[in-house]
């Protein structure tokens, strides 16, 4: 299963590069097209919609590898405490995770009876 794991983070991290090379591309061709008097329109929103796509796809890979360097530094400077340090940083997320669910299944139940 752990093979199967990395071999998603891996393709994750390599869409996550491909939504890079996008964002390059969608800008140099908004440039040529000012240049050229010619409109691209929704470049900015296509771009960020490839940021959004890097940034998300990329998460999984940089954490299996362990490469966010200030979670690196917290962790080490924990210690024999580290397992504690990620089961709170667990805890928080999945916190906040639920209260972001339970805020948009708020939001939902207004719009559809009001």
């Amino acid at each position: 299963m752990r093979i199967f794991l990395d071999k998603i983070y891996l393709s994750c991290a390599y869409f996550a590069a491909l939504n890079l090379t996008l964002i390059l591309l969608i800008i140099c061709a908004q440039m040529l097209a000012r240049w050229t008097g010619f409109t691209f329109p929704g470049a900015t929103a296509y771009a960020g919609y490839a940021m959004a796509n890097s940034a998300f796809f990329a998460m999984a890979h940089t954490l299996n590898r362990d490469g966010h360097i200030r979670v690196r530094i917290l962790l080490h400077k924990l210690g024999a405490n580290k397992k504690w340090g990620e089961l709170w940083c667990f805890i928080i997320g999945s916190g906040l995770s639920i209260s972001f669910f339970l805020l948009c299944l708020q939001r939902i139940i207004f719009f559809l009876y009001f």
